[in-house]
């Protein structure tokens, strides 16, 4: 179970962009839906990328329930990991397999599911985002929004407690919009996804999730409590 994600003094900076972020001290919001909103290039994706542990800051650390996770072992976080469900752009996709067994993969890589009720589990989320036409064709032979769709469907299908979305609507037809909105919500309510921390531009979709927000600037988090100050943050 994932209670707590600290940052202390978290670092991180590139070539491109020096001072990415500078030195961020932040316990992030929990069991809510979290937005993490800025202006282009402010490190949205690599501040998601910090929070589930595919990135390692450059100095300071990340605390997964009062963990560093840079020193945690591959076997000590996989717990963690197989609690965590990712969505960035198109990362992960494995060309030579189809659809369908990119979704069924990792269920019996972690012996999470038997294999029927694997099929069962790809064959629901493929529903719910109307992909079944498209389950024998691999990744390379479909268009960029139906591959956006696989991988937001591949984020639910471990049924983690948390979930890392980074801009999930680019891409998605208006029925699958409203359907991720709706599944959400659906998982949520459910009390199966406690923790939701996100990126996105589309004001609707926004608009519908949003209960916490994190703001990027110049190197720095700011995390704006939106029961005490019912604002938004700046996309």
């Amino acid at each position: 179970m994932i209670e707590s994600i600290e940052f202390k003094d978290v670092c991180m900076s590139f070539p491109e962009k020096q001072n990415l972020l500078s030195s961020v001290n932040m316990t992030l919001p929990m069991n809510c839906n979290v937005a993490i909103q800025g202006q282009r290039g402010t490190g949205k994706s690599t501040f998601l990328k910090l929070v589930c542990g595919l990135n390692i800051p450059h100095s300071g650390e990340v605390l997964i329930n009062q963990n560093s996770i840079s020193n945690l072992s591959f076997n000590e976080f996989l717990p963690y990991r197989l609690n965590i469900g990712y969505g960035f752009d198109y990362g992960g996709l494995l060309n030579n397999r189809s659809v369908y067994d990119n979704l069924k993969l990792p269920l019996l890589y972690h012996k999470v599911f038997s294999e029927d009720k694997a099929h069962k589990q790809v064959m629901h989320y493929l529903d719910i985002f109307n992909l079944t036409e498209v389950a024998n064709e691999r990744p390379p032979s479909i268009s960029g929004g139906r591959r956006k769709e696989v991988c937001v469907a591949r984020a639910f299908v471990m049924e983690p407690e948390m979930l890392i979305l980074d801009d999930p609507t680019t891409g998605l037809n208006a029925e699958n919009k409203k359907s991720l909105i709706k599944l959400i919500k659906h998982k949520r309510s459910e009390g199966i996804l406690k923790h939701l921390f996100y990126t996105s531009e589309d004001l609707t979709f926004v608009s519908e999730l949003v209960e916490q927000v994190i703001t990027l600037r110049q190197g720095e988090a700011v995390y704006l409590n939106l029961e005490a100050q019912k604002v938004v943050g700046e996309v």
